[in-house]
């Protein structure tokens, strides 16, 4: 049975946000608001391996998902059984670009590392939806297996080098070195809401842990929910 902990690290607070996250009201979801990133982290990875849950869903106040998304991957890792399997947002808002890539990011020795480091895929690749194997998964909404989150820790990439950023880059790289595949359904589609300073809340309100359990999971080895939701159909599936 597939039955996953969704944990949304929320450094801000956005009305919309919020009414898009309350609408998949069928798994269980942890807020973590106000927390700096690290911190934020270590919280959604702690709380998560605490409990029973199969898989750990990370996204963020910044991406608006649809109440289908979660159901979409929880039917992709029931079939496919993924160790990551993930949904896509824009790089950055009305960008024409997605968060994921097919190709390894370059990573320079020295300097930065810049947005043209990262060869993502064109918004176009969603007129032809399918799951297909990536190389960085952005965290919009990305689904992990336990033994995953368990084998590899959420840290900065390089944190003496470029600070306490690029969690993703950090996860996809040691994804790799372990050999675990990464996945993206280009079906879980979602616009991206960059923070301003102006809008972060860190340090400037009481962090907080807020828990939500669903009252009316969705079971998805049940084949009426799967019929209700009417997300049984054909998906091409590109592991190469």
């Amino acid at each position: 049975m597939i039955k996953p902990l969704l944990a949304i690290l929320s450094p801000r607070d956005l009305d919309f946000v919020r009414e898009a996250f309350d609408a998949i009201d069928y798994v269980d979801k942890v807020w973590v608001k106000y927390y700096p990133p690290k911190m934020a982290w270590s919280i959604a990875r702690d709380r998560f391996l605490e409990g029973n849950w199969t898989h750990l869903i990370i996204s963020s106040d910044d991406v608006t998902p649809n109440r289908e998304s979660v159901a979409l991957l929880m039917l992709d890792s029931a079939l496919g059984d993924y160790p990551v399997i993930t949904g896509v947002a824009r790089v950055r808002e009305r960008s024409m670009k997605i968060n994921v890539c097919v190709k390894p990011v370059r990573i320079p020795e020295r300097g930065k590392i810049w947005r043209e480091n990262y060869p993502f895929l064109w918004i176009d690749a969603l007129k032809n939806p399918r799951i297909v194997k990536v190389w960085f998964v952005g965290f919009a909404l990305t689904m992990i297996r336990r033994d995953v989150v368990e084998k590899i820790p959420f840290r900065a990439f390089d944190e003496k080098r470029f600070g306490d950023f690029m969690y993703d880059l950090a996860f996809s790289v040691e994804c790799e070195k372990h050999g675990i595949p990464k996945y993206a359904d280009l079906r879980v589609f979602m616009e991206h809401y960059p923070s301003t300073k102006s809008q972060l809340l860190v340090g400037k309100r009481e962090p907080k842990i807020v828990w939500e359990y669903s009252e009316n999971p969705l079971v998805i080895s049940r084949l009426k929910d799967l019929d209700q939701l009417r997300l049984i159909s054909e998906l091409k599936v590109e592991r190469s």
